[in-house]
Order: structure tokens, then C-alpha cells, then sequence
């Protein structure tokens, strides 16, 4: 997986993303991009990840917990999932 740079995340996501960033980048200690927007409740952040290749079975190196799991846990719903995810099931 391609590491990404945590001020580039942070301060040009968007624009990082849009100019070919990995939807699917970890920063230096290896939490993927899509956690920090899911933390940070940046609804629209997310929603382009996943148009731009996001995999929500992605996990997080220390928990070993998925970016699915971790959007469930900051309130998406399975509904809003799957429509982002088409065809992906729920580990």
C-alpha cells in the first residue's frame, strides 16, 4: 500500500485524491486516509473516497479493525454502506 503524507491528508484530501492519490493510502503508521475522515465526520470526504476506489474492507495495522466496521461505528448505517459499496457484504 502506497503511504501517504499525513499534511497532504490533511490539509489537500480532496485535491490529493482527485489528482490521483490512492483512495486506499495509510499514513506513516498505516491508518488508511478513509478513518481519519470517518473520525473527523467529514461525510463528503468519505463519500469521494469510495467513489474514487476505497476498499471498505481496508483495515487499520494495530486493530485490525475495517474501514466498514469503522464507519458503523461513527454512525453509517449498512443501508448508507451498501449504496456506497455496492456488492461488498459486511465482514
Amino acid at each position: 500500500m502506497p503511504i501517504c503524507d499525513r499534511a497532504l491528508i490533511s490539509v489537500f484530501p480532496r485535491c490529493a485524491v482527485e489528482r490521483g492519490a490512492d483512495a486506499n493510502g495509510r499514513d506513516p503508521i498505516g491508518v488508511p486516509i478513509a478513518v481519519y475522515a470517518l473520525i473527523r465526520q467529514e461525510k463528503a470526504m468519505f463519500e469521494m473516497l469510495a467513489r474514487h476506489g476505497l476498499d471498505p474492507g481496508l483495515t487499520e495495522e494495530t486493530s485490525g479493525e475495517s474501514v466498514w466496521e469503522t464507519a458503523e461505528k461513527n454512525g453509517w448505517t449498512e443501508a448508507q454502506l451498501s449504496a456506497l459499496f455496492p456488492g461488498y457484504s459486511s465482514p
